[in-house]
């Protein structure tokens, strides 16, 4: 009996065309948060990249003193992120994690000659880094071996060497610490209140700090947190302010009067409420929703940035609220949250834009005069954009390659 010959299979041009698409889009370098400069005339961004996270410098604009410099040759191997500029606009401090696993370190870049250092060894995955006002100090949240993130990171742990097996969760395990770093000599200190997880933090320099904490490790205790004075000397912490939904994005006011925190129904967004940390009064300023990011400007305007629908918006809180600017576009911070990089002078804005029929870019924006804030409508317009590597990028390559 003869058998028929089994007829070829049609073209799957569709399953092809995905998985092209996605070949394509693991290739891409993706900015994830944008740091201007103190002096604004330099951006610095984190990007995702297939060979791990790095940093893009890019010049503001066209200057004599050219492009700043990455990572040298002579840099140890690293993935790099959470950009923080210094006081003198040269030097940018960041994480730095082996490729191997382990603990991150704390670094250091001369971005007008490329040269690393390294300060501190620092306790596990830092999730948080700030710089003091004067420069001379640093403090990093971090969570340790073992901490368990929340869903936004599908629920992974923290894992610094091995995972054990079976993997689990425990209360007590997987601590969230404040370490101290002084940037003259490297010398790291624990700060944390004892017993404290601390979730979200507001530093500029010396012992006073501003957090959400609660005493639970796990990832259900940052959806009762409190809001907390803390004594990094004395290790200690006050409450507040208890609230009724969940907080994040705490700041820190100038002049360290005034403490703000975001307070809503879901770790997305909320509304801003204030603290004055010398009567303890709390207000909560009305005409502000789905806050994302808050800073409080020296002349004692509350800035916000945060949702809009499906869009994005940026504002002033207050008595008088103010919506400054509102588009379908997304301005990406740290955790994938909307939020700004203000330069000392609050002129400039940078942040990365997420705009529908485009690749995600850094982005550079005027906060006051007849171009304010148009540079970040949809399709761009006259945007100043700041080329990041949305495209795909050799192995170390640099901003201006």
């Amino acid at each position: 009996m003869t058998v028929a010959a089994a007829s070829p299979a049609p073209p799957r041009r569709t399953a092809d065309t995905v998985r092209r698409v996605l070949g394509e889009a693991l290739r891409l370098t993706r900015p994830v948060e944008a740091r201007i400069s103190p002096d604004g005339r330099h951006v610095a961004t984190a990007a995702a990249t297939p060979h791990g996270a790095r940093l893009v410098l890019t010049p503001a604009a066209a200057s004599p003193d050219g492009a700043p410099h990455g990572p040298g040759p002579g840099a140890p191997a690293a993935e790099r992120h959470t950009p923080r500029w210094l006081p003198d606009s040269r030097t940018l401090l960041h994480v730095a994690e082996p490729p191997g696993g382990g603990p991150a370190r704390l670094d250091a870049l001369d971005t007008g000659d490329g040269t690393v250092r390294t300060l501190a060894q620092l306790p596990g995955a830092v999730e948080e880094l700030h710089v003091c006002d004067d420069g001379r100090e640093a403090l990093a949240l971090c969570a340790a071996d073992g901490a368990e993130r929340d869903g936004m990171h599908l629920g992974l742990p923290v894992r610094l060497g091995p995972a054990p097996a079976p993997e689990r969760f425990a209360p007590g395990l997987g601590a969230r610490t404040l370490h101290h770093v002084d940037l003259a000599d490297g010398r790291r200190t624990e700060v944390s209140p004892p017993g404290l997880t601390v979730w979200n933090t507001a530093w500029r320099g010396g012992t006073l700090a501003v957090a959400t904490v609660g005493e639970d490790t796990l990832p259900g205790g940052y959806y009762e947190a409190r809001l907390a004075r803390l004594d990094l000397a004395a290790r200690t912490a006050t409450t507040l302010y208890t609230p009724a939904g969940q907080l994040a994005a705490p700041f820190l006011s100038p002049d360290l009067r005034t403490a703000a925190v975001v307070e809503g129904i879901s770790i997305v967004s909320g509304r801003p409420v204030t603290v004055d940390l010398t009567t303890g009064a709390v207000d909560r300023p009305a005409g502000t929703e789905d806050a994302t990011w808050l800073h409080h400007a020296a002349d004692g305007t509350l800035w916000y940035a945060g949702w809009d629908t499906h869009g994005s918006r940026v504002g002033h809180a207050g008595p008088e609220p103010r919506v400054l600017w509102r588009d379908t576009v997304t301005l990406g911070g740290p955790a994938f949250q909307p939020a700004l990089s203000l330069s000392a002078d609050g002129r400039l804005a940078a942040t990365v834009l997420d705009a529908p029929g485009r690749a995600p870019e850094t982005v550079l924006a005027p906060t006051s005069g007849p171009d304010a804030w148009q540079h970040l409508r949809r399709g761009g317009g006259r945007a100043r954009r700041l080329r990041t590597g949305a495209t795909p990028q050799p192995p170390g390559a640099v901003a201006g390659q």
